[in-house]
């Protein structure tokens, strides 16, 4: 369930692509999506080297049974996934200008409807030519992880 959890919660790509929008202003905006988009990737290259040594550690040092220390290496990831979850929830500003909800309610930010945003979004072709592209692009990534 961890290991489950784990993966589930690292899909968060298009969520913090949102954030850096609704963070930066425009003229830097490309620049803090491609920096955060970028550290996605390199964080899963990270793991690919950093995980086997967690693992080593655990197995050898603790003296666990191979099966054992793979599920007990999962706990590490897991855990500094919740402190920084819960570094940006109580210390990270919503929007520059303030609170997100705050500013919808006093009409300062337009709120649009999720059925209106929803019809955008599935009307778009940029949209879609870019959902494609990624899965594409992601299926290799995985094809070739997949093969090491």
């Amino acid at each position: 369930m961890v290991r489950f959890f784990t993966g589930f919660s690292l899909a968060t790509f298009v969520s913090t692509q949102f954030w850096m929008s609704s963070m930066f202003s425009a003229n830097v905006v490309g620049t803090a999506n491609g920096l955060s988009g970028r550290w996605g990737n390199i964080g899963g290259g990270a793991t690919q080297l950093i995980m086997p040594l967690v693992y080593s550690l655990i197995h050898t040092n603790i003296g666990s049974t191979k099966f054992t220390a793979w599920r007990i290496a999962f706990f590490i990831p897991a855990l500094f996934q919740t402190l920084s979850a819960y570094a940006i929830f109580f210390l990270g500003q919503d929007m520059p200008d303030g609170n997100y909800v705050r500013l919808e309610k006093s009409d300062e930010k337009h709120k649009d409807s999720f059925s209106q945003v929803f019809y955008h979004a599935m009307t778009n072709y940029r949209g879609w030519i870019l959902a494609l592209t990624y899965g594409y692009c992601f299926g290799v990534e995985l094809t070739i992880v997949k093969i090491r």
